[in-house]
């Protein structure tokens, strides 16, 4: 069942991305050379593949996608002070994030706040 709904996840970040690419061209650039790659190479190279890492973009894309309010908290090895969250809003801006998110070097985790 979680790959079928990954999946369809990335097929949606796909069509995000290559319905509105006037948003995410300055985005679409080759990791390793920094070229910069069209909509669809770029999907099949950073979207498509399972085991891909959702990179930034790739957030605020799915985000639109959904109409979706999402933050993330960053433990990723950043020198900072304290947790660094980055909200992504791709709902209305008076809606609460629905999901928050705890992101460590290639891996996400759901947070539940507890009551």
């Amino acid at each position: 069942m979680v790959p079928n709904i990954v999946f369809f996840l990335r097929q949606l970040t796909r069509a995000q991305v290559k319905n509105n690419v006037h948003r995410y061209e300055s985005f679409l650039t080759d990791h390793e050379s920094g070229t910069h790659l069209d909509a669809e190479s770029f999907c099949v190279k950073y979207i498509d593949p399972f085991g891909a890492e959702a990179d930034h973009m790739q957030v605020i894309a799915l985000c639109q996608a959904l109409e979706l309010n999402l933050d993330v908290a960053y433990l990723d090895g950043r020198p900072t002070d304290g947790v660094k969250f980055e909200h992504f809003r791709g709902g209305l801006e008076t809606e609460k994030p629905l999901v928050t998110l705890l992101y460590r070097y290639g891996h996400y985790d759901i947070l539940v706040k507890e009551r």
